[in-house]
């Protein structure tokens, strides 16, 4: 290789680099902190773990050719399939988020519209979706109350959970909260609220019934003290003296204990159960006790009525109930009873 052409590559990565730096700081004011996490993710996989590492294309041998082709990031979709292990529905959220980053460069530079091009119209890979199913309200109860409420650490996850549901909030939405994200009035004057920062950094209030709301007195007043901070997070763990965000992985982890535990007590409860369980339960809920779709649409943070469908599970005996409790006004003029001759008479159009 020529010295011209290893100069050329690195400027061709470096203005690369640059422009995901570029990218990435613009997205903080338009995504969330997990969609930016994926993002990076799946770039570093991309362009270090698969080219760098496996196809050795590194600055001095990048070009644009032979690293942003449409035959390129198709064999990086083999790569993470049979190297990684990852399903067909990861590698499509990869591969999205990939066609993102040049879709943006593409705006930059239109040396990079056609990459954007190749690779926005390759074709996802087919998917089995997989169904999130609602507890029960026995699974869910016994779940909630697996913790031992008598230690900071058990009152914290049983609070948690019981707000998850309460909200049908997303796990990272409740490790968001602040204290002064709530509004908890007393003796029942006014509306206790909570303020959840969903996708794409929109907030929503939840409102709160007497019995979340005196959870959360109890686990605040024992946890956080009677003078607590406004600015810390509602649920914490501490590092150094520091009240840190807690971890998604952290508390997915203990909910997986708790659900061992709890199904040596009852086989129904699942032992993958995870917090969106609970979101999904209580969308569910929302929807048999009779609140409109648009309503439930607006309480789980969706922009459109296709995505809340997702979170349905209406049973074929919901639909039979529903049905059979429907009813039909009487067609007094039509006809009960047919003779073969009028029968054929009627499809003979």
């Amino acid at each position: 290789m020529k010295k011209t052409d290893s100069k050329a590559n690195r400027e061709t990565y470096a203005k690369l680099s640059s422009l995901y730096k570029e990218w990435i700081q613009q997205c903080r004011s338009i995504v969330g902190a997990n969609t930016i996490a994926s993002y990076k993710a799946s770039l570093k996989l991309f362009f270090i773990e698969y080219l760098a590492k496996a196809k050795h294309i590194v600055s001095e041998s990048f070009t644009l050719d032979n690293a942003l082709s449409r035959n390129q990031i198709m064999e990086w979709e083999k790569w993470l399939a049979d190297e990684r292990g990852n399903k067909p529905q990861s590698i499509n959220i990869r591969r999205s988020n990939l066609v993102a980053f040049l879709e943006y460069i593409s705006t930059k530079d239109i040396i990079y519209v056609q990459y954007y091009a190749a690779a926005k119209n390759i074709h996802c890979l087919k998917t089995v979706p997989v169904k999130t199913c609602s507890l029960t309200d026995q699974v869910l109860e016994l779940i909630i109350n697996m913790p031992d409420v008598h230690t900071k650490t058990g009152l914290r996850d049983t609070v948690l959970m019981g707000l998850l549901y309460a909200t049908a909030g997303r796990l990272n939405e409740a490790l968001s909260i602040h204290i002064e994200d709530l509004c908890l009035c007393k003796n029942g004057e006014g509306e206790s609220y909570v303020t959840l920062l969903g996708k794409g950094n929109k907030y929503r209030s939840m409102p709160l019934d007497k019995s979340v709301v005196e959870q959360l007195r109890l686990y605040i007043s024992r946890v956080h003290g009677p003078s607590p901070n406004p600015k810390d997070y509602l649920f914490f763990s501490t590092y150094k003296g520091i009240k840190a965000k807690l971890s998604e992985r952290a508390i997915s982890k203990r909910l997986k204990a708790y659900a061992a535990e709890a199904h040596k007590l009852n086989p129904d409860v699942p032992l993958d159960f995870h917090s969106h369980q609970l979101r999904h339960t209580r969308a569910t809920n929302w929807i048999k006790e009779g609140h409109q779709l648009p309503v439930v649409s607006k309480l789980l943070g969706h922009e459109n009525i296709e995505t809340t469908m997702h979170y349905l599970d209406i049973t074929m005996e919901m639909m039979v109930e529903a049905a059979s409790q429907s009813k039909t006004p009487e067609a007094k003029n039509i006809q009960q009873e047919w003779t073969d001759d009028e029968i054929e008479q009627l499809f003979n159009f």
